[in-house]
């Protein structure tokens, strides 16, 4: 399940589990349609998330485009989901903390 919190100064989208395809396909709409109504920073907190599929460094890459490079980061990652953006080379693209 997606959690979306709606503070005075950002959008934080909490993800559980694992962004497989399937739970990526099933909460993408959902998302943008959340980003699309905020005109806040975005950050996606992946305390909870211990896999990521390409689908994930998709919507990664297109919340990161709506809402430009100083509006979005990545917070909370573990050392395998990590792994994974830094193969992909977007390590150095997105702000990750």
């Amino acid at each position: 399940m997606t959690q979306f919190n709606l503070t005075d100064d950002k959008l934080c989208v909490v993800f559980e589990s694992r962004l497989d395809s399937f739970n990526c396909s099933k909460i993408e709409s959902d998302l943008m349609k959340q980003i699309a109504e905020t005109e806040k920073p975005i950050e996606f907190d992946l305390k909870e998330v211990e896999f990521v599929a390409s689908s994930f460094l998709r919507i990664c890459l297109s919340s990161f485009q709506k809402v430009g490079v100083d509006r979005f980061s990545i917070i909370n990652m573990g050392p395998n989901v990590k792994k994974v953006f830094k193969i992909a080379g977007m390590d150095s693209l997105l702000t990750m903390e």
